[in-house]
């Protein structure tokens, strides 16, 4: 069972009609990195858990035996650029490039120390989702975690979770089912931490992805059926 706020959908949905255009499915975020994960076959048929970290909160996908299981983290990408910003003492907007920046920087040990206290944090969330799963299957046997976000562009991310949960952790590098050639190839190479949800979502468009539930508006589903009829 899968459930989003009437008016969070209603919002996303008036972005669409404002400009015209015709919404076929409402997703929710870590359905969609789901189903890119499970087409794909990132999972190498181990249990696993998704980390998918965006601008403002954090997915995380349970994928152990055959079940998923969801929580949003309110901890995103921004949480590391206010933390930055209060360190160095910049605005937001100098403080995200000073992030951007942070893997060849010659402060980077300082970036990582002010940004040291949201990695904690995130961790902390991190294990007790886990310690919650755990006790609910006890049969569970989650052996990796899958990095997905821009913010794993971030030196040391990947390391320290690594290190604080004690399981290996791979981020998102290339793809195994989907190819792109020409052109778009260095772009899909360059972008692809931030495609999780993109690429979920155009599965399910394609009638490829392993869960196919929409929560579009039942009112709006109807016209659309409608004048499918019509």
């Amino acid at each position: 069972i899968f459930a989003m706020k009437k008016d969070l959908v209603a919002q996303v949905m008036g972005n669409f009609q404002s400009s015209a255009l015709r919404v076929e499915g409402v997703q929710m975020s870590p359905l969609a990195v789901f189903n890119a994960v499970s087409y794909d076959e990132m999972t190498d048929g181990k249990g696993t858990i998704v980390l998918d970290i965006g601008a403002e909160h954090t997915d995380l996908v349970f994928i152990d035996g055959g079940r998923v299981w969801l929580r949003t983290i309110n901890i995103g990408g921004n949480n590391f650029t206010d933390s930055l910003s209060k360190s160095f003492k910049v605005s937001f907007a100098k403080a995200e490039q000073l992030k951007r920046t942070a893997a060849t920087s010659k402060y980077a040990k300082q970036i990582f120390q002010a940004m040291r206290p949201v990695f904690a944090d995130l961790v902390a969330e991190i294990q007790r989702s886990k310690g919650f799963y755990d006790s609910s299957h006890r049969d569970s046997k989650l052996d990796r975690i899958i990095g997905m976000g821009n913010p794993f562009k971030l030196p040391n991310l990947q390391k320290y979770i690594q290190q604080e949960m004690k399981m290996e952790v791979v981020r998102l590098e290339n793809l195994k089912k989907i190819q792109v050639d020409g052109k778009l190839a260095p772009g899909l190479h360059e972008h692809i931490l931030a495609l999780g949800g993109a690429l979920g979502l155009a599965l399910q468009g394609l009638d490829s992805a392993t869960i196919d539930t929409n929560l579009l508006p039942m009112d709006i589903a109807r016209q659309m059926l409608w004048r499918q009829k019509q």
